[in-house]
């Protein structure tokens, strides 16, 4: 019987429950329930984490892909941003340090090599598109975000996130799944595309 290549796999809830236990400092016994969407492919999976002593945690297991172009100083360098806003002030969800006082850990799904991280569980209720006090507060925070992450910086490397990288290599990514079957759907996208560059080239410069 051959063995077939996976594009996408979810790691099974109990295993990934004994692996934080193993990894972390949580009280037992630790449980996980997976509660991102399942059919978003290169989307990272989120599983809430319950402990023996009532305390919950959120759990990432980051996602695999040709066309993510990320590795694991990508992410180091999003945990580093993630605990520097938490060290100044900021009202971030934040990375656990594992037993070994990393932040990062890695397993092997069939797709292959995947990373993870435990995060602290920000409470609350999901934000409304109708309440205005509520959008302006999460504009200010916003706003405390941008200006102190101008003055982080990280010893990881990340890809850059410029117009080739989330305008061109999105569009080619669409062209390439479409194929010649969308080719008026294809000219308004580059058109679009083109435009959204001169305006926020127009913004920065």
């Amino acid at each position: 019987m051959e063995q077939i290549r996976v594009a996408r796999s979810f790691v099974a809830a109990d295993a990934l429950a004994e692996l934080l236990e193993s990894e972390y400092e949580l009280a037992a016994p630790v449980s996980c329930q997976l509660f991102s969407k399942l059919l978003r492919t290169q989307d990272n999976d989120h599983y809430l984490v319950n402990t023996g002593n009532g305390e919950k945690f959120v759990v990432r297991v980051y996602q695999s892909g040709k066309h993510l172009e990320r590795q694991e100083s990508d992410y180091l360098w999003e945990l580093d941003w993630l605990l520097f806003l938490h060290n100044n002030g900021l009202p971030v969800s934040y990375p656990l340090p594992r037993k070994n006082g990393s932040h990062l850990g890695s397993l092997l799904a069939p797709e292959g090599i995947r990373y993870y991280a435990l995060f602290t569980l920000s409470e609350g209720e999901a934000l409304t598109v109708t309440n205005e006090e509520q959008l302006f507060i999460c504009g200010q925070q916003m706003a405390r975000i941008h200006k102190a992450s101008n003055a982080f910086e990280s010893d990881h490397h990340r890809q850059a996130m410029n117009l080739e990288y989330l305008v061109d290599k999105s569009v080619a990514r669409v062209k390439e799944f479409w194929g010649d079957s969308h080719s008026a759907d294809m000219e308004i996208l580059l058109m679009s595309a083109a435009e959204a560059k001169d305006e926020i080239l127009a913004l920065i410069n």
